[in-house]
C-alpha cells in the first residue's frame, strides 16, 4: 500500500504495539509522519523505510531517539539522510544488529567514523551506492569492522587490496 502522512500518523495512534512494519516505497511520507510514528510506535524492532525518498534526518533521528528496541533499519533509498542521522542511529540505538544505507548518497566518512566508534552491536552492514564515501576511506573502515561487522558494498575484499 502507498501510505501518505496521515494513514501512518493514524496507524501509529491505533497501533502503539507494532514491532515490525515494512513502509518500502511509500514515497508520499515525509519526515513528519515518520517523526509522529517514532513517538507512537516506541516498541518498534524491525522497519524498512526502502525508497522513502522524502524521509530525511528530521525523522531517522526521530526515530533512533524514540525506538530503542529497533534490531533491523532498512534506509536503502533514503537519499535525504545525512551523517547527523546515521550518528544518532549508533549511539542511540544500542540493540541495531542490521543496517541497510544503501544509495543514501549524501552520506560521507563521518558515517563510517560513528559506526566505527558507536556501532558495537552492529553485526550487518548494507553500503552499496554510497556515493559520496570514497573507497578507500570504505576500504580502511571494513579493516577497523572486520570480525565484529559484515559488510556489503560494491567490491569483493580482492579488489579492496588494491586500495590498501
Amino acid at each position: 500500500a502507498q501510505y501518505r502522512d496521515v494513514q501512518l500518523i493514524q496507524l501509529s495512534v491505533k497501533c502503539p504495539h507494532l514491532a515490525s512494519l515494512d513502509l518500502s516505497w511509500c514515497e508520499r511520507l515525509t519526515d513528519y509522519s515518520v517523526c509522529r510514528m517514532a513517538e507512537g510506535c516506541t516498541l518498534l524492532t524491525e522497519l524498512s523505510l526502502s525508497n522513502c525518498d522524502a524521509v530525511g534526518s528530521p525523522g531517522i533521528i526521530a526515530l533512533a531517539r524514540n525506538c530503542g528496541s529497533l534490531t533491523a533499519l532498512d534506509l536503502t533509498g533514503c537519499t535525504r539522510v545525512e551523517d547527523d542521522a546515521i550518528g544518532e542511529i549508533i549511539k542511540s540505538l544500542l540493540q541495531l544488529s542490521w543496517l541497510s544505507i544503501s544509495l543514501c548518497e549524501l552520506l560521507t566518512k563521518d558515517s563510517l567514523i560513528a559506526m566505527n566508534d558507536w556501532g558495537e552491536s552492529l553485526t550487518s552492514l548494507e553500503m552499496l551506492g554510497c556515493s559520496s564515501m570514497s573507497r578507500k576511506d570504505v576500504v580502511r573502515f571494513k579493516e577497523k569492522v572486520a570480525g565484529r561487522t559484515h559488510v556489503v558494498d560494491e567490491q569483493d575484499d580482492f579488489n579492496d587490496a588494491l586500495y590498501k
